[in-house]
């Protein structure tokens, strides 16, 4: 029964990531290519404004997405009172900090000494109430692992957020165009969860149903809220500090450094999270399962961060224009963070989902706090000092996870390096080619020799892959030659003229 089980998990996960790869891939590809035009239309006092704005909208995602929803994806069984009881719980916080949000919006500018963002801050306040309608569909869709289903609406909303943001922007709405195409982008996208999740939000509390969902709601709604503190805590010494242009400089820099993470880490999270849920008692298949995934994360998520760090300059330089240069060295101090923030991410999804929510907050919380001791003396520094110190902040923070992990499944700082080795050493020799051949022939910050190192990047990793010969890669291989085998195959299949 276990063994049919788990071989269905396996298929779920691997499904579900691919699902989710290929189409956040396709979106950061467009997205890509549309945030250089919003680059070069607004500026990085633009950008500065928005991110002020910007702490609403993700601390409503953090205050609103109160631990219960995961606690619903967590819990083996549930039913509709403890969906009505957490979207209750929601709606009553989101309706709070909204008149909060309203009452303090002024004061919040004038922290920030921006006063022009009072109006953005308004504007974006209404972001508290619709990810309330937002949370409780997407989580009954995640819980029954309709990913597929998810993706594509992840998709579709990233979409509608840019396309839309370039579009006012082309039409002269400034700073508003990014605030206009974020709200309608979450609108619309919650018509269509509430569609597809059957779900029909319904005002009923139950005391019972809320006291068995408390304990791991309770700790992830306090993680949630680290979260948003330990996200922001830069943004908010920066444009605290410094000025806008420079929270712009930064916000662009930190947001470029997490597209690998975002791309790979992030979409594979959420599905490895709903599934160990279902075998989070099978500690053996779980340890086993970790250092596959560790394995994946490393051979995709380095390639690209090294690959970031060596393309910065000419990235930069080439595409988003001369006003950006001040971003360069930020990006890559991010760039080579994110290696730890990949593999922190792994374990921590990991340690919740089978339970240990709270000896993980409590981690994040004493990295937290080393953090925000380090901010106040990183500041002096500028945005690099910043993003130095999140470098360090994500390196502490992997090692305090990883000792979670250690403890409850036996993973060991060996299983660890031998994990990561092919992907570091890989990327590495990639970097170390791309660093000579750069120098030799393409040293000009020109769009022609941006796009040439790139796929010439993606040429020597790919050839290294199949060359270096990794034990603990074999199986990773052959399932992938088999997959595109299997792809390969069914696209030659289909009919001329049938839908893919």
């Amino acid at each position: 029964m276990h063994q049919q089980t788990n071989e269905n998990i396996g298929k779920i996960i691997k499904k579900g990531s691919y699902w989710g790869i290929s189409l956040k891939l396709l979106f950061e590809s467009l997205r890509f290519g549309l945030s250089i035009i919003l680059a070069r239309i607004l500026s990085p006092k633009d950008f500065g404004i928005y991110t002020i704005g910007l702490f609403l909208i993700f601390y409503a995602n953090s205050m609103t997405n109160t631990g219960f929803n995961n606690a619903l994806v967590q819990r083996k069984t549930i039913n509709d009172q403890h969906i009505n009881a957490a979207f209750v719980i929601d709606i009553c916080i989101s309706i709070f900090f909204t008149l909060l949000c309203l009452s303090f919006a002024n004061k919040i500018s004038l922290f920030f000494n921006s006063p022009e963002s009072t109006n953005i801050i308004l504007a974006l306040s209404s972001i508290f109430l619709l990810t309330s309608f937002y949370n409780t569909p997407m989580t009954i869709l995640k819980r029954n692992l309709f990913f597929k289903e998810l993706y594509i609406l992840g998709f579709l909303e990233n979409l509608i957020n840019v396309v839309g943001g370039v579009l006012l922007a082309l039409m002269g709405f400034g700073v508003w165009s990014l605030v206009y195409a974020k709200i309608f982008s979450i609108f619309i996208i919650i018509i269509f969860l509430i569609r597809e999740s059957k779900w029909r939000p319904k005002i009923e509390f139950s005391f019972i149903a809320f006291r068995e969902i408390f304990n791991f709601g309770l700790w992830e709604f306090l993680r949630a809220q680290l979260n948003y503190l330990v996200n922001y805590s830069d943004y908010l010494f920066i444009g605290r500090f410094l000025n806008p242009s420079y929270l712009g400089y930064y916000e662009k820099a930190f947001n470029i450094s997490l597209t690998p993470i975002n791309n790979i880490n992030m979409q594979i999270g959420s599905v490895l999270f709903a599934s160990i849920s279902r075998i989070q008692n099978e500690k053996k298949q779980i340890r086993q399962l970790i250092k596959k995934t560790i394995i994946i994360f490393s051979l995709l998520t380095f390639p690209m961060l090294f690959g970031l760090y060596f393309i910065s300059p000419y990235l930069i330089n080439s595409l988003y224009g001369k006003k950006w240069v001040p971003m360069i060295i930020s990006l890559k101090i991010l760039s080579l963070s994110g290696i730890f923030k990949s593999v922190n991410h792994t374990l921590s999804t990991f340690n919740i989902a089978i339970g240990q929510n709270k000896k993980q907050t409590i981690r994040n919380f004493i990295s937290y706090i080393l953090l925000l001791i380090s901010l106040p003396f990183s500041i002096h520094y500028g945005i690099n000092g910043v993003a130095v110190s999140i470098f360090f902040y994500s390196f502490i923070c992997m090692i305090l996870t990883y000792h979670l992990s250690a403890f409850f499944i036996a993973l060991y700082w060996k299983d660890l390096i031998i994990c990561t080795t092919p992907g570091l050493i890989i990327s590495s020799f990639m970097n170390v080619n791309l660093y000579w051949i750069g120098k030799i022939y393409f040293y000009e910050y020109t769009i022609i020799n941006t796009i040439i190192l790139a796929f010439l990047g993606i040429i020597i990793y790919i050839l290294a892959f199949f060359l270096f010969d990794f034990k603990i890669c074999k199986e990773f291989k052959s399932e992938l030659i088999s997959d595109i085998k299997i792809i390969y195959k069914k696209v030659k299949l289909k009919p001329s003229g049938a839908k893919l």
